[in-house]
């Protein structure tokens, strides 16, 4: 249960404070609000609930925060990667690779098999969600609300 509220705290009770903190000024700038969520908050593994659950719930969020407030001025975006290349992602494939056991290929192999059933078959690379989130910051984006 310990580690179902972490998650949930840092996933879900960290971003409604910050975002309840700064909705007034979103309103009066017209401000735009882009979150990262992960494709486990539209399909989940095995293991994963607690995350999963998380990420459903903030995804959920920032779409409220859009209903609510986008009459208003307001965008709010989530972006919802896969896997992508950080220091999370390769302990969490290390640990992976410790599971499947010597042989297997190690942390790199691990990748190959979580993204083998994706569509492009490979891990997203940091930059690639940094432009997505650039862009939906943009004014190109200005019309998108409510999107994930």
């Amino acid at each position: 249960m310990e580690d179902w509220e972490d998650v949930m705290r840092t996933n879900v009770t960290g971003p409604l404070l910050l975002l309840r903190a700064a909705i007034p000024h979103l309103l009066r700038s017209h401000g735009t609000v882009v979150a990262v969520a992960s494709v486990s908050a539209l399909r989940n593994g095995a293991g994963n609930a607690a995350y999963a659950t998380s990420k459903a719930a903030l995804l959920l969020l920032c779409r409220s925060l859009a209903v609510d407030y986008g009459r208003r001025g307001l965008r709010a975006n989530i972006v919802c990667p896969s896997w992508v290349r950080s220091e999370m992602a390769d302990r969490r494939m290390a640990r992976f690779a410790a599971e499947a056991g010597p042989g297997d290929g190690g942390a790199e192999a691990a990748y190959g098999e979580a993204t083998r059933p994706l569509p492009l078959g490979r891990p997203g690379e940091p930059r690639e969600v940094a432009e997505a989130i650039d862009w939906l910051l943009s004014p190109a984006a200005s019309t998108s609300t409510a999107r994930f």
